[in-house]
């Protein structure tokens, strides 16, 4: 039988829950522990007799979310990027992420919001030309800590 863990909020309420049902203990003082309603206390009693520990868990936990990116795809857009849409002197590419976005779409039938376009670019290093100042700084920063990290490492070793 799989083991269930619960995360500590979840345990806290789980544990609280448990002894106001084994213990009849007053749920009053449980709503108190909890910072819930009565109601609310009723309702995860009703949760703990029909389906155990396995009712504190939340439905979503361990789902990737459907709006994700696809690695393949994600890989995909990067190697296009790499041959066809960046600068080879830096990492600055040839078109602002807009317009990468459009060309995606009408060149090689790749749909990708703008918000998943730019995320997937920056996490990468990849900028555009018409990045602001602010921006341009903040990855130069985590860039160059990144290098002493590793070279620190390195030393240390």
């Amino acid at each position: 039988m799989k083991r269930i863990k619960l995360r500590v909020k979840k345990d806290i309420k789980y544990e609280t829950i448990k002894s106001c049902v084994d213990h009849k203990s007053l749920v009053i003082a449980a709503s108190i522990k909890l910072n819930l309603s009565r109601r609310q206390i009723f309702r995860l009693i009703n949760v703990y007799k029909k389906r155990g520990k396995k009712g504190f868990i939340h439905g979503n936990r361990d789902r990737k979310p459907i709006n994700t990116l696809n690695k393949t795809l994600s890989t995909k857009i990067i190697q296009l990027v790499n041959k066809k849409y960046k600068d080879n002197n830096s990492n600055y590419l040839i078109l602002n992420y807009s317009h990468l976005q459009d060309m995606l779409k009408e060149k090689h039938n790749i749909s990708i919001s703008y918000a998943s376009l730019y995320t997937l670019m920056l996490k990468n290093n990849f900028l555009s030309p018409k990045i602001q100042k602010i921006q341009r700084e903040k990855l130069l920063k985590k860039n160059f800590l990144l290098k002493n990290q590793t070279q620190n490492l390195k030393i240390s070793k």
